[in-house]
Protein backbone atom coordinates (compact mmCIF):
# COMPACT_ATOMS: atom_id res chain seq x y z
CA UNK A 1 0.00 0.00 0.00
CA UNK A 2 1.48 3.39 -1.42
CA UNK A 3 1.30 5.99 1.31
CA UNK A 4 -0.87 9.36 -0.14
CA UNK A 5 0.95 11.36 2.99
CA UNK A 6 4.55 11.12 0.92
CA UNK A 7 3.22 12.21 -2.83
CA UNK A 8 3.98 16.10 -1.86
CA UNK A 9 7.71 15.03 -0.34
CA UNK A 10 7.98 12.98 -3.30
CA UNK A 11 7.55 15.29 -6.06
CA UNK A 12 9.21 17.89 -3.91
CA UNK A 13 12.31 15.86 -4.37
CA UNK A 14 12.18 14.45 -8.09
CA UNK A 15 12.09 18.57 -9.11
CA UNK A 16 15.03 19.46 -7.35
CA UNK A 17 18.29 19.80 -9.16
CA UNK A 18 20.17 17.25 -9.41
CA UNK A 19 23.39 17.68 -7.48
CA UNK A 20 26.72 15.84 -7.20
CA UNK A 21 25.67 14.54 -3.84
CA UNK A 22 22.79 11.84 -3.24
CA UNK A 23 19.48 13.33 -1.65
CA UNK A 24 18.70 12.92 1.65
CA UNK A 25 15.21 11.44 2.60
CA UNK A 26 13.26 11.30 5.78
CA UNK A 27 10.28 9.91 6.35
CA UNK A 28 8.16 8.88 9.01
CA UNK A 29 6.88 4.70 9.53
CA UNK A 30 3.30 4.69 9.84
CA UNK A 31 1.71 1.03 9.65
CA UNK A 32 -0.26 -0.33 7.13
CA UNK A 33 -1.28 -3.00 8.78
CA UNK A 34 -1.45 -4.13 12.31
CA UNK A 35 -1.24 -7.80 14.60
CA UNK A 36 -2.40 -6.77 18.28
CA UNK A 37 -0.96 -9.31 20.83
CA UNK A 38 -2.35 -10.34 24.23
CA UNK A 39 0.78 -9.35 25.68
CA UNK A 40 1.05 -5.70 25.21
CA UNK A 41 2.90 -6.12 21.91
CA UNK A 42 2.28 -5.33 17.91
CA UNK A 43 3.37 -6.62 14.61
CA UNK A 44 3.52 -3.80 12.15
CA UNK A 45 4.05 -4.20 8.70
CA UNK A 46 4.18 -0.79 6.90
CA UNK A 47 4.80 0.05 2.98
CA UNK A 48 6.07 3.22 1.05
CA UNK A 49 6.57 4.10 -2.43
CA UNK A 50 10.17 6.51 -2.10
CA UNK A 51 12.53 7.69 -5.34
CA UNK A 52 15.83 5.38 -5.66
CA UNK A 53 18.96 6.41 -5.05
CA UNK A 54 18.23 8.39 -2.06
CA UNK A 55 19.98 8.51 1.50
CA UNK A 56 16.83 7.59 3.38
CA UNK A 57 16.05 8.43 7.19
CA UNK A 58 13.27 6.10 8.18
CA UNK A 59 11.92 6.99 11.78
CA UNK A 60 10.40 4.16 13.62
CA UNK A 61 8.26 4.35 16.66
CA UNK A 62 9.70 5.28 19.85
CA UNK A 63 8.64 2.08 21.36
CA UNK A 64 9.54 -0.22 18.38
CA UNK A 65 11.87 -3.43 18.96
CA UNK A 66 14.85 -1.97 16.48
CA UNK A 67 16.05 -5.88 16.83
CA UNK A 68 13.27 -7.32 15.24
CA UNK A 69 13.19 -4.99 11.99
CA UNK A 70 12.98 -6.64 8.55
CA UNK A 71 13.22 -3.82 5.78
CA UNK A 72 13.18 -4.77 1.99
CA UNK A 73 13.46 -3.03 -0.72
CA UNK A 74 11.41 -3.88 -4.05
CA UNK A 75 11.23 -7.29 -2.37
CA UNK A 76 14.90 -7.63 -1.55
CA UNK A 77 16.31 -7.55 2.21
CA UNK A 78 18.31 -4.39 2.82
CA UNK A 79 21.71 -5.65 3.77
CA UNK A 80 23.35 -2.53 5.36
CA UNK A 81 21.52 -0.32 7.34
CA UNK A 82 22.38 1.70 10.78
CA UNK A 83 20.07 2.58 13.74
CA UNK A 84 20.66 6.26 15.32
CA UNK A 85 18.90 6.58 18.97
CA UNK A 86 18.84 10.26 19.58
CA UNK A 87 15.11 12.16 20.00
CA UNK A 88 13.87 9.49 17.57
CA UNK A 89 14.95 6.24 16.41
CA UNK A 90 15.92 6.59 12.43
CA UNK A 91 16.95 3.81 10.09
CA UNK A 92 19.24 5.04 7.64
CA UNK A 93 20.63 2.94 4.17
CA UNK A 94 21.35 3.99 0.96
CA UNK A 95 18.45 3.20 -1.61
CA UNK A 96 19.34 2.00 -4.96
CA UNK A 97 19.55 3.76 -7.71
CA UNK A 98 16.03 3.54 -10.05
CA UNK A 99 14.76 5.96 -12.91
CA UNK A 100 11.37 5.05 -10.80
CA UNK A 101 10.04 4.21 -7.75
CA UNK A 102 11.19 1.90 -5.29
CA UNK A 103 8.98 -0.27 -2.82
CA UNK A 104 10.30 -0.02 0.43
CA UNK A 105 8.32 -2.31 3.37
CA UNK A 106 9.52 -2.65 7.05
CA UNK A 107 8.11 -5.18 9.42
CA UNK A 108 9.27 -5.14 13.15
CA UNK A 109 7.29 -5.45 16.82
CA UNK A 110 6.21 -2.87 18.50
CA UNK A 111 5.78 -2.31 22.18
CA UNK A 112 2.91 -0.42 24.22
CA UNK A 113 -0.59 -2.07 21.98
CA UNK A 114 -2.17 -5.25 23.38
CA UNK A 115 -5.52 -6.79 23.57
CA UNK A 116 -8.00 -8.84 25.93
CA UNK A 117 -11.60 -10.48 24.86
CA UNK A 118 -14.44 -8.95 27.03
CA UNK A 119 -17.51 -11.44 27.54
CA UNK A 120 -20.90 -10.70 28.84
CA UNK A 121 -23.59 -13.41 29.35
CA UNK A 122 -26.94 -12.77 30.36
CA UNK A 123 -28.95 -15.93 31.41
CA UNK A 124 -32.51 -16.58 31.19
CA UNK A 125 -34.45 -17.88 33.88
CA UNK A 126 -34.59 -21.12 31.64
CA UNK A 127 -31.14 -22.63 31.32
CA UNK A 128 -31.35 -23.42 27.91
CA UNK A 129 -29.75 -20.95 26.61
CA UNK A 130 -27.99 -17.57 27.02
CA UNK A 131 -26.77 -14.23 25.17
CA UNK A 132 -23.45 -14.37 24.37
CA UNK A 133 -21.42 -11.15 23.46
CA UNK A 134 -18.06 -11.01 22.82
CA UNK A 135 -15.47 -7.83 22.49
CA UNK A 136 -12.10 -6.95 22.26
CA UNK A 137 -10.76 -4.75 24.39
CA UNK A 138 -7.57 -3.16 22.31
CA UNK A 139 -5.59 -1.30 24.16
CA UNK A 140 -3.02 1.74 22.03
CA UNK A 141 -0.10 3.53 24.16
CA UNK A 142 2.20 3.52 21.50
CA UNK A 143 1.27 6.22 18.11
CA UNK A 144 -1.88 7.43 16.47
CA UNK A 145 -2.85 4.59 14.27
CA UNK A 146 -5.57 5.89 11.31
CA UNK A 147 -7.42 3.63 9.19
CA UNK A 148 -4.95 0.49 9.05
CA UNK A 149 -5.95 -2.86 8.57
CA UNK A 150 -6.05 -4.33 12.18
CA UNK A 151 -6.05 -8.22 13.39
CA UNK A 152 -6.27 -9.21 16.71
CA UNK A 153 -4.14 -12.52 17.70
CA UNK A 154 -5.37 -13.80 20.15
CA UNK A 155 -1.88 -15.73 22.25
CA UNK A 156 1.12 -13.70 23.09
CA UNK A 157 4.86 -13.24 21.17
CA UNK A 158 7.89 -13.72 22.79
CA UNK A 159 10.04 -10.60 23.56
CA UNK A 160 12.99 -11.61 25.38
CA UNK A 161 16.01 -10.80 24.35
CA UNK A 162 18.08 -13.15 26.77
CA UNK A 163 19.04 -16.76 26.52
CA UNK A 164 17.84 -19.31 28.94
CA UNK A 165 18.48 -22.83 29.57
CA UNK A 166 15.63 -24.97 28.52
CA UNK A 167 16.43 -28.96 28.42
CA UNK A 168 13.39 -30.28 27.04
CA UNK A 169 12.93 -27.81 24.03
CA UNK A 170 16.84 -28.03 23.14
CA UNK A 171 16.83 -31.97 22.78
CA UNK A 172 13.50 -31.72 20.93
CA UNK A 173 15.53 -29.48 18.36
CA UNK A 174 18.31 -31.47 18.38
CA UNK A 175 16.13 -34.37 17.83
CA UNK A 176 14.35 -32.67 14.83
CA UNK A 177 18.05 -32.30 13.43
CA UNK A 178 19.23 -35.61 14.03
CA UNK A 179 22.21 -34.18 15.73
CA UNK A 180 21.63 -35.62 19.31
CA UNK A 181 25.08 -37.29 19.37
CA UNK A 182 26.28 -33.56 19.91
CA UNK A 183 23.45 -32.84 22.69
CA UNK A 184 25.92 -31.78 26.02
CA UNK A 185 22.96 -31.50 27.89
CA UNK A 186 22.39 -27.87 28.12
CA UNK A 187 21.34 -24.92 25.51
CA UNK A 188 20.09 -21.81 24.99
CA UNK A 189 16.42 -20.90 23.57
CA UNK A 190 14.47 -17.77 24.09
CA UNK A 191 10.41 -17.45 24.75
CA UNK A 192 8.32 -19.11 21.77
CA UNK A 193 5.46 -17.29 19.88
CA UNK A 194 1.49 -19.05 20.63
CA UNK A 195 -1.23 -17.96 18.60
CA UNK A 196 -4.35 -19.80 18.71
CA UNK A 197 -6.31 -17.85 17.05
CA UNK A 198 -6.52 -14.69 14.78
CA UNK A 199 -9.45 -11.97 14.43
CA UNK A 200 -9.61 -10.30 11.50
CA UNK A 201 -11.49 -6.28 11.82
CA UNK A 202 -10.78 -4.61 8.86
CA UNK A 203 -9.72 -1.18 8.47
CA UNK A 204 -9.59 0.66 11.90
CA UNK A 205 -8.04 3.87 13.49
CA UNK A 206 -6.85 4.16 17.48
CA UNK A 207 -5.57 7.33 18.32
CA UNK A 208 -2.37 6.96 20.86
CA UNK A 209 -3.50 6.59 24.86
CA UNK A 210 -7.07 5.93 23.89
CA UNK A 211 -9.09 1.99 24.57
CA UNK A 212 -11.11 0.46 21.82
CA UNK A 213 -13.75 -1.42 22.70
CA UNK A 214 -14.83 -3.45 19.21
CA UNK A 215 -17.77 -5.86 18.96
CA UNK A 216 -16.47 -9.49 17.41
CA UNK A 217 -19.53 -11.86 17.46
CA UNK A 218 -22.47 -12.26 19.73
CA UNK A 219 -25.71 -14.41 19.75
CA UNK A 220 -28.04 -16.83 21.58
CA UNK A 221 -26.72 -19.49 22.28
CA UNK A 222 -27.53 -22.86 23.81
CA UNK A 223 -26.72 -23.54 27.69
CA UNK A 224 -27.14 -25.90 30.33
CA UNK A 225 -26.84 -25.72 34.37
CA UNK A 226 -24.37 -27.98 35.78
CA UNK A 227 -24.32 -28.38 39.75
CA UNK A 228 -21.08 -29.70 41.05
CA UNK A 229 -19.67 -30.17 44.29
CA UNK A 230 -15.82 -30.92 44.70
CA UNK A 231 -15.99 -33.08 47.88
CA UNK A 232 -12.20 -32.65 49.11
CA UNK A 233 -11.85 -28.50 48.46
CA UNK A 234 -15.27 -26.94 48.76
CA UNK A 235 -18.27 -26.95 51.09
CA UNK A 236 -21.14 -25.50 48.64
CA UNK A 237 -21.74 -26.71 45.54
CA UNK A 238 -20.88 -24.50 42.89
CA UNK A 239 -23.15 -23.32 39.69
CA UNK A 240 -21.57 -23.76 36.36
CA UNK A 241 -22.89 -23.02 32.82
CA UNK A 242 -21.78 -24.75 30.02
CA UNK A 243 -22.33 -22.73 26.73
CA UNK A 244 -22.11 -24.00 23.56
CA UNK A 245 -20.25 -22.28 20.94
CA UNK A 246 -22.23 -21.65 17.92
CA UNK A 247 -20.95 -18.57 16.29
CA UNK A 248 -18.47 -18.13 13.53
CA UNK A 249 -15.43 -17.71 16.05
CA UNK A 250 -13.69 -19.17 18.56
CA UNK A 251 -13.54 -17.77 21.85
CA UNK A 252 -10.15 -17.20 23.38
CA UNK A 253 -9.69 -17.29 27.19
CA UNK A 254 -10.83 -13.96 29.36
CA UNK A 255 -13.31 -13.31 31.66
CA UNK A 256 -17.22 -13.43 31.35
CA UNK A 257 -19.25 -11.44 33.29
CA UNK A 258 -22.91 -12.90 34.40
CA UNK A 259 -26.55 -11.09 34.25
CA UNK A 260 -29.95 -12.61 35.18
CA UNK A 261 -33.17 -10.04 35.95
CA UNK A 262 -30.79 -6.86 35.15
CA UNK A 263 -28.37 -8.08 38.27
CA UNK A 264 -25.04 -9.23 37.83
CA UNK A 265 -23.93 -12.50 39.31
CA UNK A 266 -20.47 -12.53 39.14
CA UNK A 267 -17.15 -12.96 37.08
CA UNK A 268 -15.66 -16.17 35.97
CA UNK A 269 -12.84 -17.47 33.51
CA UNK A 270 -13.72 -18.96 30.35
CA UNK A 271 -11.34 -21.75 28.81
CA UNK A 272 -10.80 -21.35 25.18
CA UNK A 273 -13.80 -22.08 23.41
CA UNK A 274 -13.54 -23.72 19.55
CA UNK A 275 -16.07 -23.43 17.43
CA UNK A 276 -19.16 -26.28 18.11
CA UNK A 277 -17.80 -26.83 21.24
CA UNK A 278 -18.70 -26.17 25.10
CA UNK A 279 -17.19 -23.62 27.05
CA UNK A 280 -17.53 -23.49 31.04
CA UNK A 281 -18.37 -20.14 33.36
CA UNK A 282 -18.90 -20.57 36.74
CA UNK A 283 -21.78 -18.06 38.52
CA UNK A 284 -22.03 -18.53 42.20
CA UNK A 285 -23.25 -21.60 44.34
CA UNK A 286 -26.04 -22.74 45.46
CA UNK A 287 -27.57 -21.69 49.04
CA UNK A 288 -29.78 -24.23 49.81
CA UNK A 289 -28.07 -27.25 49.07
CA UNK A 290 -25.93 -28.11 52.23
CA UNK A 291 -23.05 -30.84 51.52
CA UNK A 292 -20.48 -32.16 53.89
CA UNK A 293 -17.19 -34.41 53.49
CA UNK A 294 -15.65 -36.59 56.80
CA UNK A 295 -12.89 -38.63 56.87
CA UNK A 296 -12.00 -41.21 59.41
CA UNK A 297 -9.12 -43.65 59.44
CA UNK A 298 -7.83 -45.85 62.27
CA UNK A 299 -4.98 -48.94 61.98
CA UNK A 300 -6.52 -52.21 61.21
CA UNK A 301 -3.87 -54.47 60.33
CA UNK A 302 -0.41 -53.48 62.59
CA UNK A 303 1.26 -57.14 61.05
CA UNK A 304 0.69 -55.92 57.31
CA UNK A 305 2.06 -53.01 55.26
CA UNK A 306 -1.12 -52.40 54.10
CA UNK A 307 -2.20 -51.58 57.96
CA UNK A 308 -4.51 -48.41 58.21
CA UNK A 309 -8.11 -48.50 56.92
CA UNK A 310 -9.92 -45.14 55.91
CA UNK A 311 -13.54 -44.34 55.96
CA UNK A 312 -15.12 -41.57 53.64
CA UNK A 313 -18.66 -40.30 54.17
CA UNK A 314 -20.48 -37.84 51.64
CA UNK A 315 -24.08 -35.93 52.94
CA UNK A 316 -25.87 -33.64 50.79
CA UNK A 317 -28.85 -32.29 51.44
CA UNK A 318 -31.48 -30.19 49.61
CA UNK A 319 -33.01 -27.68 51.49
CA UNK A 320 -34.61 -25.94 48.01
CA UNK A 321 -37.94 -26.03 46.36
CA UNK A 322 -36.82 -27.78 42.88
CA UNK A 323 -35.31 -31.16 42.18
CA UNK A 324 -31.86 -30.98 41.81
CA UNK A 325 -29.44 -33.45 39.64
CA UNK A 326 -25.88 -33.01 41.18
CA UNK A 327 -22.50 -33.95 40.43
CA UNK A 328 -19.95 -34.81 42.97
CA UNK A 329 -16.51 -35.51 42.51
CA UNK A 330 -13.73 -36.89 45.16
CA UNK A 331 -10.45 -38.39 44.53
CA UNK A 332 -8.83 -41.52 45.52
CA UNK A 333 -5.19 -41.79 46.45
CA UNK A 334 -2.66 -43.34 44.75
CA UNK A 335 -1.27 -45.86 47.01
CA UNK A 336 -4.55 -47.19 48.40
CA UNK A 337 -5.94 -50.71 47.84
CA UNK A 338 -9.15 -52.50 48.64
CA UNK A 339 -11.64 -50.17 47.72
CA UNK A 340 -15.18 -50.08 48.95
CA UNK A 341 -18.48 -48.30 47.74
CA UNK A 342 -21.94 -48.71 49.08
CA UNK A 343 -22.64 -46.44 45.80
CA UNK A 344 -19.76 -47.14 43.06
CA UNK A 345 -19.06 -44.53 41.27
CA UNK A 346 -17.75 -43.60 37.88
CA UNK A 347 -13.78 -44.11 37.85
CA UNK A 348 -12.37 -41.64 35.58
CA UNK A 349 -8.16 -40.68 34.98
CA UNK A 350 -6.01 -38.90 37.37
CA UNK A 351 -7.78 -40.77 40.21
CA UNK A 352 -11.41 -38.74 40.01
CA UNK A 353 -14.60 -40.52 41.41
CA UNK A 354 -17.86 -39.03 40.24
CA UNK A 355 -20.89 -39.96 41.06
CA UNK A 356 -24.26 -38.62 40.16
CA UNK A 357 -26.78 -37.57 42.59
CA UNK A 358 -31.03 -36.67 42.33
CA UNK A 359 -32.52 -34.93 45.34
CA UNK A 360 -36.23 -33.97 45.75
CA UNK A 361 -37.03 -30.51 47.62
CA UNK A 362 -36.41 -31.52 51.89
CA UNK A 363 -34.30 -34.98 51.03
CA UNK A 364 -30.90 -36.00 51.72
CA UNK A 365 -28.72 -38.80 50.40
CA UNK A 366 -25.34 -40.40 52.10
CA UNK A 367 -22.63 -42.48 50.86
CA UNK A 368 -19.52 -44.00 52.39
CA UNK A 369 -16.87 -45.83 51.08
CA UNK A 370 -13.45 -47.45 52.60
CA UNK A 371 -9.97 -48.12 51.68
CA UNK A 372 -6.30 -48.77 52.99
CA UNK A 373 -2.98 -47.18 53.29
CA UNK A 374 -0.11 -48.22 54.25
Amino acid sequence: MFKRTFLMLIMLLVTMPMVAQAQQLQVVSQPDRVYVFHNDVAYVQDALSLPGGAEVHLVLPQTAMVDTLVLRENGERVKNYSVRRESQTVIAWQSENSDGLREITAEYLLQGMGWQPKYDMILHDETESAAFDFFAEIQNNALNLEDVEMFLVAGNVGTSQILTDNLGRASNQLYAAEQLADFDGSSASVETVTIQHVYELGTASVPVNETLYTHIVSGELPARRVLLWNAPIEEQVTVIYKVKNETEQPFTPGIVRSYRDGLILGSDGIERTPIGSEGSVTVGTLPDVRVSRGETSQQENPNEYYDTRHTVTLEITNFGEETIELEVIDFSQENAIEFSFDREPARETNNVLRWVFVLEPGQTVETTYNYLTP
